[in-house]
Protein backbone atom coordinates (compact mmCIF):
# COMPACT_ATOMS: atom_id res chain seq x y z
CA UNK A 1 0.00 0.00 0.00
CA UNK A 2 2.83 2.43 0.90
CA UNK A 3 4.50 1.68 -2.61
CA UNK A 4 1.05 2.80 -4.35
CA UNK A 5 1.04 6.22 -2.39
CA UNK A 6 4.90 6.92 -2.79
CA UNK A 7 4.22 5.86 -6.35
CA UNK A 8 1.09 8.13 -7.19
CA UNK A 9 2.91 10.99 -4.87
CA UNK A 10 5.82 10.79 -7.85
CA UNK A 11 3.40 10.82 -10.47
CA UNK A 12 1.86 13.58 -9.10
CA UNK A 13 5.64 15.44 -8.92
CA UNK A 14 6.65 14.48 -12.25
CA UNK A 15 3.24 15.53 -14.08
CA UNK A 16 3.23 19.10 -11.92
CA UNK A 17 6.63 19.71 -13.40
CA UNK A 18 6.95 22.42 -16.79
CA UNK A 19 8.01 21.03 -19.15
CA UNK A 20 11.66 21.84 -21.34
CA UNK A 21 11.02 23.78 -24.20
CA UNK A 22 13.68 25.33 -26.63
CA UNK A 23 14.38 28.71 -27.81
CA UNK A 24 16.65 30.06 -30.58
CA UNK A 25 17.49 33.38 -31.56
CA UNK A 26 17.55 33.58 -35.58
CA UNK A 27 18.66 36.45 -38.01
CA UNK A 28 17.39 36.24 -41.58
CA UNK A 29 18.76 37.89 -44.50
CA UNK A 30 15.91 38.83 -46.88
CA UNK A 31 18.44 41.17 -48.95
CA UNK A 32 19.99 40.40 -52.25
CA UNK A 33 22.95 40.48 -51.03
CA UNK A 34 25.39 38.12 -48.76
CA UNK A 35 25.25 39.87 -45.14
CA UNK A 36 28.08 39.48 -42.24
CA UNK A 37 27.18 39.44 -38.98
CA UNK A 38 29.91 40.77 -36.63
CA UNK A 39 29.86 39.69 -32.79
CA UNK A 40 31.51 42.20 -30.58
CA UNK A 41 32.19 40.31 -28.03
CA UNK A 42 34.79 40.77 -24.81
CA UNK A 43 37.14 38.21 -25.34
CA UNK A 44 37.08 38.34 -29.51
CA UNK A 45 34.71 39.37 -32.58
CA UNK A 46 33.70 36.82 -35.01
CA UNK A 47 31.82 37.70 -38.13
CA UNK A 48 29.50 35.15 -39.53
CA UNK A 49 28.38 34.63 -43.19
CA UNK A 50 24.46 35.02 -44.11
CA UNK A 51 23.45 33.67 -47.29
CA UNK A 52 21.21 35.37 -49.65
CA UNK A 53 17.19 34.51 -48.28
CA UNK A 54 19.45 32.10 -45.64
CA UNK A 55 18.89 32.36 -42.03
CA UNK A 56 21.42 31.59 -39.03
CA UNK A 57 20.64 30.63 -35.55
CA UNK A 58 23.08 32.94 -32.94
CA UNK A 59 22.15 31.89 -29.65
CA UNK A 60 19.79 28.87 -28.20
CA UNK A 61 19.15 26.91 -25.17
CA UNK A 62 16.21 25.20 -23.55
CA UNK A 63 14.55 25.83 -20.21
CA UNK A 64 11.96 24.88 -18.11
CA UNK A 65 8.45 26.68 -18.83
CA UNK A 66 5.46 26.85 -21.21
CA UNK A 67 5.83 28.44 -24.58
CA UNK A 68 2.13 30.17 -23.83
CA UNK A 69 4.08 32.15 -21.07
CA UNK A 70 7.03 33.30 -23.59
CA UNK A 71 5.94 36.85 -25.05
CA UNK A 72 9.54 38.75 -25.36
CA UNK A 73 12.25 37.88 -27.08
CA UNK A 74 14.41 40.07 -25.67
CA UNK A 75 13.49 39.99 -21.89
CA UNK A 76 15.56 36.75 -20.71
CA UNK A 77 18.89 36.89 -22.98
CA UNK A 78 21.24 39.97 -23.41
CA UNK A 79 22.38 39.07 -26.92
CA UNK A 80 26.20 40.25 -27.69
CA UNK A 81 26.88 43.55 -29.60
CA UNK A 82 25.65 42.89 -33.17
CA UNK A 83 27.22 44.93 -36.35
CA UNK A 84 25.80 43.86 -39.96
CA UNK A 85 27.42 44.82 -42.86
CA UNK A 86 27.62 43.38 -46.50
CA UNK A 87 30.52 41.84 -47.48
CA UNK A 88 31.91 44.86 -49.29
CA UNK A 89 31.01 47.35 -46.55
CA UNK A 90 29.08 49.41 -48.31
CA UNK A 91 26.82 49.30 -46.42
CA UNK A 92 25.34 48.64 -43.05
CA UNK A 93 23.09 47.49 -40.48
CA UNK A 94 20.64 50.32 -39.26
CA UNK A 95 17.33 48.16 -38.00
CA UNK A 96 18.28 48.23 -34.22
CA UNK A 97 18.40 44.16 -32.65
CA UNK A 98 17.96 45.78 -29.30
CA UNK A 99 14.22 46.77 -30.38
CA UNK A 100 11.70 44.63 -29.04
CA UNK A 101 9.28 45.19 -31.63
CA UNK A 102 12.33 44.14 -34.68
CA UNK A 103 12.08 40.68 -33.38
CA UNK A 104 9.44 38.14 -34.57
CA UNK A 105 7.87 35.61 -32.01
CA UNK A 106 7.00 32.11 -33.09
CA UNK A 107 6.08 29.70 -30.63
CA UNK A 108 4.97 26.29 -31.08
CA UNK A 109 4.53 23.38 -28.43
CA UNK A 110 7.72 23.36 -26.94
CA UNK A 111 9.69 25.35 -29.22
CA UNK A 112 10.37 29.12 -29.26
CA UNK A 113 11.70 30.87 -31.93
CA UNK A 114 13.08 34.87 -32.06
CA UNK A 115 13.46 35.98 -35.71
CA UNK A 116 15.03 39.15 -36.45
CA UNK A 117 14.94 39.45 -40.08
CA UNK A 118 16.92 41.97 -42.35
CA UNK A 119 15.29 43.59 -45.57
CA UNK A 120 16.89 45.65 -48.22
CA UNK A 121 15.64 48.67 -46.45
CA UNK A 122 17.35 48.18 -43.32
CA UNK A 123 20.72 48.42 -44.75
CA UNK A 124 22.04 52.27 -45.53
Amino acid sequence: MKTIIYLLLLAVLFLSCDPMMSISYTIKNNTQQELKIKFNGADSDSVLPVGINQSIVVRSFDKYGKTKYYDCCLCEVNLSPIDGYISDSSKVLTKNYTEENNWILNKKKRKVECIFEVNDVDLE
